[in-house]
């Protein structure tokens, strides 16, 4: 009988997979690594860097490339029968939003890689700016990917709950 239990309890082990909403902090800081290089890429280029900013363009390619591998196992590993603390569509919406930001940034270094234009003088503050700003939307953003992470594993107590909302 002890043989069997433990074939049970194996076999319910191993099928058993991971958090997703690991997995989803995981992409987010996809997103992060994808964001900060492309600010310097951005930077480069106004600076007129053109090689300096195709070497970083790569960078931010090949992340986004990374982040769907990530984004491909958490949707493989998310069977149908799994539950969830919340809605799945909520979950998988967040999910394909978080992509949406790495699609975006890769759009963004192909599209200006494809023709190399100064900058004019009085635009490059303000476009160094927007991005800054975009940084720190990121930013936040990771951090509310990790609070909600937090808050599931906890079982969503109390205690995790009022130090989210302070």
């Amino acid at each position: 009988m002890a043989r069997k239990l433990r074939f049970i309890r194996g076999a319910f082990a191993s099928s058993w997979h991971g958090s997703p909403f690991q997995g989803l902090e995981e992409h987010a800081s996809m997103v992060i690594s994808t964001i900060k290089p492309l600010k310097e890429a951005l930077r480069a280029y106004v600076k007129g860097d053109y090689r300096g900013f195709e070497d970083i363009a790569n960078i931010v390619v090949e992340n986004e490339h990374k982040a769907d591998e990530i984004k491909d196992g958490i949707r493989s590993d998310l069977p149908p029968s799994v539950f969830m603390p919340v809605d799945k569509s909520f979950f998988l919406m967040l999910l394909k939003e978080e992509d949406s930001i790495l699609d975006y940034a890769e759009d963004v270094v192909i599209w200006i890689g494809m023709r190399k234009t100064s900058v004019p003088k009085e635009l490059v503050g303000d476009f160094l700016e927007y991005f800054d700003l975009i940084d720190q939307t990121i930013a936040t953003y990771a951090k509310v990917t990790t609070e909600l992470k937090d808050l599931v594993e906890s079982g969503f107590a109390e205690k995790e709950r009022d130090r989210i909302l302070t």
